[in-house]
């Protein structure tokens, strides 16, 4: 558990705060397409993703940002 709470601590930004973390949804509507596609390129790899659970995945503001990089 204290090792969990150290991992989270080492995540946090300058100001202290765990990162911004979006559902598929709301990706999709970053992205502008659907949730299947954003779904395809987490599985692809192309957008990295963390899994919370079986049928839950997140994507922090800096894997959607590598993304816009690596599409310039």
């Amino acid at each position: 558990m204290i090792e969990m709470m150290n991992n989270v601590s080492a995540e946090r930004g300058e100001s202290g705060e765990l990162p911004k973390a979006y559902t598929i949804e709301q990706v999709a509507v970053i992205l502008q397409c659907h949730p299947k596609t954003v779904s395809k390129l987490c599985a692809e790899g192309r957008l990295h993703s963390v899994m919370l659970g079986p049928r839950h995945r997140r994507i922090t503001q800096e894997a959607l940002d590598a993304f816009f990089q690596a599409r310039k």
